[in-house]
């Protein structure tokens, strides 16, 4: 049983990355990555191969950094559009300060 989201979260016990959903498109698009990747290794050699993984790597962690703050902007959105709605001084129904 989750005792809060928040504790769980700060635990460590959730992992919102791991519900990333692979999908046909994203495997076909890894597939063809690792078959151009494959060229590259088989035609290079040395200092290129080096500098490929190099490369490589680097766009890994590009990537990663993007991602974190994507995560975080988004987050921070959905929290503001919840205080938004939560002090909304109208209601559904257009009138002001009514409370039902």
């Amino acid at each position: 049983m989750i005792k809060s989201l928040l504790a769980e979260f700060f635990n460590g016990n959730i992992y919102p990355n791991e519900k990333f959903t692979h999908t046909q498109e994203y495997e076909q698009v890894n597939n063809r990555i690792s078959k151009v990747r494959e060229f590259f290794e088989k035609a290079l050699s040395g200092e290129n191969l080096k500098k490929l993984e190099d490369l490589q790597g680097l766009l890994c962690q590009s990537s990663a950094m993007e991602n974190e703050q994507y995560f975080s902007l988004g987050f921070k959105l959905g929290a503001l559009i919840m205080v938004e709605v939560f002090t909304a001084k109208e209601d559904l129904f257009g009138e002001s300060g009514v409370t039902r």
